[in-house]
């Protein structure tokens, strides 16, 4: 059952996650994010060129214990910091992004979305609540505007998956 896989790969992703960084010294997470921004860069200049607006409202969100710094990432991206950074809010049924600024709500066209754990088809794997998968079949954003960024013990080569869950465009590490 799905239900019951995923159980187990979020059971497991603190022990990754804390062998990853017992093996990786501050210096080597500071190349390991820039290698991250870089290839951030690279993905948002080559899908901007091809005509598109570049982002308006940039939905980030504030990293928990093992996620990436994700502000410090986006930050090193020309095309992701013209705009307005927008951070997601939550109650016990739904979630919403406000500007960082005003405080009011806004909608991102752009987004990078937090995870445990992705694999190469876009299936991701979140802690449990489903607020962005919902967030997402309320408010559609085209995958290649909704972006998973992870260390590299995240990428999966299967994640199990739901007919409800939303996939993700995924930047695996090199």
């Amino acid at each position: 059952m799905v239900s019951n896989e995923k159980s187990v790969l979020r059971g497991e992703f603190k022990g990754l996650a804390e062998d990853f960084f017992a093996a990786h010294s501050g210096a080597a997470l500071e190349n390991i994010h820039a290698e991250i921004a870089a290839k951030l860069a690279r993905y948002t200049e080559n899908f901007f060129s091809a005509g598109k607006n570049p982002p308006e409202r940039v939905g980030i969100y504030k990293p928990l214990q093992y996620e990436l710094p994700v502000r410090q990432i986006v930050e090193q991206v020309p095309l992701l910091t013209k705009g307005t950074f927008l951070f997601p809010q939550y109650d016990k049924d739904s979630m919403w992004f406000v500007d960082e600024v005003t405080g009011a709500k806004a909608t991102p066209d752009f987004m990078i979305v937090p995870g445990l754990f992705v694999d190469k088809s876009g299936n991701r794997l979140g802690r449990g609540k489903g607020y962005y998968d919902h967030y997402l079949r309320d408010v559609p954003l085209a995958l290649e505007r909704r972006v998973f960024l992870g260390y590299p013990f995240q990428f999966l080569e299967f994640v199990p998956a739901l007919t409800r869950d939303v996939r993700v465009f995924t930047l695996p590490p090199t």
